[in-house]
């Protein structure tokens, strides 16, 4: 469960017995909230890999992130800087939006996840359904298609 909030994200995640230890309910920073998203990818591969999800085919995994188009998020933002670390400069001068999809699409390339999906919204035509797709490899579709199929092959598993 996330919820949003101006300052920070607040992220429930489900403890893995045995295997992680992180409080049920942390707050992170807005600035970490995209190393965390890829790091909770991680951490569920090291669970399957390790056994945790037995007796478990390979799970799928996949994040739909959607953002609202407001004026905080689709603006470019200032060069930052987080001391002693250094910031990946693909993400230097993005939107928070910008940043978002720069991470859905990461995961992907990178499988740690299975499907991604970004879209965004302004609140008005958000409570009536509508979004916008910002990159076509992270729409529904590809992702709906993704979890179909996963949940196929599920169920012919018996």
């Amino acid at each position: 469960m996330l919820a949003h909030s101006r300052s920070n994200v607040k992220i429930q995640m489900p403890i893995i017995s045995g295997y992680i230890s992180a409080p049920k309910n942390c707050e992170i920073p807005r600035q970490s909230w995209l190393s965390w998203i890829s790091l909770g990818g991680n951490i569920r591969w090291k669970a399957y890999e390790y056994g945790r999800f037995q007796p478990s085919g390979r799970p799928w995994l996949g994040d739909l992130l959607m953002i609202e188009e407001d004026p905080a998020s689709i603006a470019p933002k200032r060069h930052a800087t987080l001391e002693p670390f250094a910031i990946d400069h693909e993400f230097q001068g993005r939107s928070y939006a910008g940043r978002y999809e720069l991470v859905c699409q990461r995961l992907l390339r990178e499988r740690l996840y299975d499907a991604a999906c970004f879209i965004t919204s302004n609140a008005a035509e958000g409570a009536r359904g509508k979004f916008t797709e910002p990159n076509p490899e992270l729409g529904i579709r590809p992702f709906a298609i993704s979890l179909s199929a996963r949940a196929r092959a599920f169920a012919e598993l018996g």
